[in-house]
């Protein structure tokens, strides 16, 4: 896919059009715990570092990596003061009210508040201040998450305008009883208003039960409201679904990140040798599905007609994994001219795999 395909900015140059004051001024990218392969957790995040973690922190954005046990787990990664090769790269640990894999809801809630008001463990995170002042766009991801750096600042900056005062929900789309969400594996990203909106929402829980779990619920809210089509709307627990009903009562809805009428998506929620193979788990069918899209299916791409050229991520991407898409994208014509023998020959292992596999011989995917 990479060697058939250009993939503008896909090199530590920026995009084409592209204004380098620092483009990375004012936005925040933070990395959660990943549910799959824990053990693994401490190699991934030290390939994030020095590869799209690195290209984003050159570029002027902060990336944190939020994590209990920061010694054991970023210590590959990170030096004492919390920086890698003269580039600042941070651990941020939650309090110890709140458990990453448990609190998942109450954590992203902990960290955006965080990350507007500059208190906690967050008041000495040194954000880049921006030409608004503080935050203007934050990315929620996780340590399986790979994000082409370049075309992330591409897409902030053409497709959501570069404006932090206007409301901004993007990501990979999915369907869930009857509501629109985008799944937080793919990377979502919020502008600074719509953070806002939510910080308001969730300073007044008797109004607002629906943005909260339900077992976090007060006993004093009103009764929760009823949305047309989605019979669970405010009744779940699941943080992106969550995070999707909370945005609705806001007024915001996801934004379309796929090519017009094409099947081409921006985020992903799998490898690129799976999306371009199709081969699709059951529960990602199944948020496409027609009773999930008011009758009417999502359609699935395959082959190369899954991602759009400035692709932003892909997900279930483990540390060798990671340093090989890197190394595509870093040195494209390289791999164009290269043998398909030679090509698969360095790609990662299926034992250094999760979700994803290695590609066939003749493999679109190059």
């Amino acid at each position: 896919m990479f060697a058939s395909r250009s993939i503008p900015g896909a090199s530590s140059a920026a995009p084409p059009d592209s204004k380098c004051r620092k483009e990375g001024d004012g936005i925040v990218v933070v990395i959660t715990r990943s549910v799959v392969a824990p053990p693994r957790r401490p190699a991934r995040i030290s390939a994030i570092a020095q590869t799209w973690g690195r290209d984003l922190t050159t570029s002027g954005v902060s990336v944190v990596v939020l994590s209990s046990q920061p010694e054991a787990e970023c210590g590959q990664a990170f030096s004492k003061t919390g920086t890698l090769r003269n580039i600042s790269v941070f651990c941020v640990k939650p309090p110890p009210s709140l458990d990453l894999a448990k609190d998942k809801a109450l954590v992203f809630e902990w960290t955006v508040k965080g990350l507007l008001r500059n208190n906690g463990s967050w008041a000495s995170f040194p954000v880049a201040t921006g030409s608004g002042g503080g935050v203007r766009f934050f990315l929620w991801c996780n340590d399986h998450t790979f994000i082409v750096a370049p075309n992330f600042l591409w897409f902030i900056q053409h497709k959501l305008g570069n404006d932090h005062t206007r409301v901004a929900y993007a990501g990979k789309e999915l369907k869930s009883g009857g509501r629109d969400f985008n799944s937080g594996a793919a990377g979502i990203i919020l502008s600074r208003k719509s953070m806002e909106t939510l910080v308001a929402m969730w300073e007044k829980p008797d109004d607002n039960p629906e943005c909260l779990p339900p077992n976090k619920q007060p006993p004093t809210a009103r009764a929760r409201r009823k949305v047309e089509g989605n019979d669970s709307f405010g009744r779940v627990k699941e943080p992106g679904l969550l995070l999707a009903d909370c945005l609705k009562l806001g007024g915001i809805l996801p934004n379309r990140t796929r090519v017009l009428n094409s099947t081409e998506d921006y985020f992903h929620a799998y490898g690129p040798q799976r999306l371009v193979a199709g081969t699709y788990d059951e529960w990602y069918k199944n948020y496409h599905a027609p009773k999930q899209s008011g009758g009417r299916a999502r359609e699935l791409g395959s082959e190369l007609d899954c991602c759009a050229a400035g692709t932003v991520s892909f997900h279930y991407v483990e540390a060798a994994e990671c340093r090989a898409i890197y190394a595509v994208l870093s040195n494209q014509q390289k791999y164009r001219d290269m043998p398909d023998f030679e090509r698969r020959k360095g790609w990662p292992k299926p034992k250094e795999l999760s979700y994803s596999s290695p590609p066939k011989v003749d493999d679109m995917m190059w």
